[in-house]
């Protein structure tokens, strides 16, 4: 077995609350508004390599990702990720 590295590049979005506001009564009915929305690029990172021992590498994985990506973003919009 062999295993390919990639590197996966991060990508912050702010403000599309406002671009296109949900309607949770019906989700058919919404409408693109006029909007600022911040788009940031973050540097490439790489996740650790898989451990087969390891039941919580996916959501390490996921939380590393998400975290690199709260990193770029305001703190109102870090949500579970906000960083200390």
């Amino acid at each position: 077995m062999f295993s390919i590295k990639s590197d996966i590049v991060p990508i912050a979005l702010e403000g599309t609350e406002i671009l296109l506001p949900v309607d949770p009564n019906d989700m058919g009915k919404e409408t693109p508004q006029h909007a600022m929305v911040r788009v940031s690029i973050g540097p490439p990172f790489q996740l650790e390599k898989n451990n087969p021992n390891d039941d919580h590498w996916d959501e390490k994985c996921v939380y590393t990702a998400m975290r690199k990506i709260a990193q770029m973003l305001k703190p109102e919009y870090q949500g579970v990720y906000k960083i200390d």
